[in-house]
């Protein structure tokens, strides 16, 4: 007995293209948390240095410091 149009299973997705997908999903969540932790890291070396300079300096107020992310 064959089925009809209508009682056909819709098509699934096959393993391969779905463990490519969660692959994928995976790298590009590691990617934003390390881009996120070099963001929050640099940030807090800023401030320290910051502080650092202003008091073995003397300063009155905190220099500007800025430290690159990821080197290029």
């Amino acid at each position: 007995m064959t089925r009809t149009a209508s009682q056909q299973r819709p098509p699934t997705v096959p393993r391969r293209r779905a463990g490519l997908r969660w692959s994928l999903a995976s790298v590009a969540l590691v990617i934003v948390v390390a881009t996120l932790f070099d963001f929050g890291s640099a940030t807090v070396a800023e401030y320290r240095l910051s502080r650092t300079i202003r008091a073995a300096a003397g300063f009155q107020t905190d220099p500007e410091v800025t430290i690159a992310g990821f080197p290029s």
